[in-house]
């Protein structure tokens, strides 16, 4: 009896190996026909608002309290550039609308020419992660232009009875209990990482944003109410929908900056939000390849 056993494993063993081969061989060929490419790399990373004192906050949370004009901040900022210096990335995208690319092209052009002065005549610009990150690094990798490819979600219209229509308003969304409850809890979620931002270095509160738990958190937070509304009128699932259309937006608009025709090393910095969707479109892109931000800020 054991014997049959051992026989009908060993068959099952073999034919498992075959199966996986057969399917190997299939890959292979369809790799032939849609080929793989992974030509170019793209780091994303999620930042959060840096212009204090005049940093908007998340509704009700406390303002990110950190003022990154101070020296300790501005050394460590400078070894982070210095760092992703070593990725050496070809384009840099933000999260800036593309109708101020000429006012933004002007404000690095300050930059670049050490005109300070007249950036600093905008300090929620100039206190802003744009310039005390994208600026740094685009300067230190003899970057042209910082690229504007931010957009908005659900820019359409829908009929009165449309779902969706409602979230547009926010008058069947925001008053249900279980979007309260949502809301109360991500205020004490956000006051909580501002408290840490003043407990950690920018380079370990960055990767934290980056984090696998966090970007988990990040994206939870988007389809926690999913469920509100009925299968009639689905408020919740469609007022996520609108961020997921914005995202996409975003990731189209970095795509056509790019030319297809040679390889590129992507920087894209935006709110940390964005960044669970934003990988994911990338990974199933065969032709980048995602870089971890924990790999570059060693």
């Amino acid at each position: 009896m054991l014997r049959i056993f051992f026989i009908f494993f060993l068959l099952l063993g073999n034919f498992s190996f075959l199966s996986a081969q057969k399917l190997a061989d299939y890959e292979q060929q369809l790799d032939k026909i849609y080929g793989t490419k992974l030509s170019s790399k793209v780091l994303l990373m999620g930042t959060f608002p840096c212009a204090y004192p005049q940093a908007v906050s998340y509704k009700n949370a406390k303002p990110a309290q950190i003022d990154l004009r101070v020296d300790t901040y501005q050394k460590e900022l400078e070894r982070m550039a210095k760092q992703i210096q070593k990725y050496n990335p070809t384009e840099i995208f933000v999260e800036i609308n593309p109708a101020v690319q000429g006012w933004v092209d002007t404000m690095y052009y300050y930059y670049r020419t050490d005109m300070k002065d007249s950036l600093k005549k905008y300090p929620g610009f100039y206190n802003s992660e744009y310039v005390q990150i994208a600026f740094r690094i685009a300067r230190l990798c003899d970057i042209d232009d910082i690229q504007c490819v931010d957009a908005l979600g659900g820019n359409i219209h829908f009929g009165k009875k449309d779902s969706l229509n409602s979230v547009l308003t926010q008058t069947a969304y925001k008053n249900t209990p279980a979007a309260k409850a949502n809301e109360q809890k991500w205020k004490q979620f956000f006051d909580k990482e501002n408290e840490m931002m003043q407990k950690l270095s920018v380079i370990e509160y960055l990767l934290y944003l980056n984090s696998p738990k966090r970007l988990q958190r990040a994206q939870m937070a988007e389809l926690e109410t999913v469920e509100v509304g009925n299968d009639l009128f689905p408020s919740g699932a469609d007022a996520a929908s609108l961020n997921y259309n914005r995202n996409l937006r975003i990731y189209a608009n970095i795509l056509r900056r790019l030319n297809p025709t040679k390889p590129h090393r992507v920087l894209v910095l935006f709110g940390a939000g964005h960044i669970p969707q934003l990988s994911q479109f990338f990974e199933y892109n065969d032709d980048f390849e995602l870089v971890k931000l924990v790999d570059v800020l060693k």
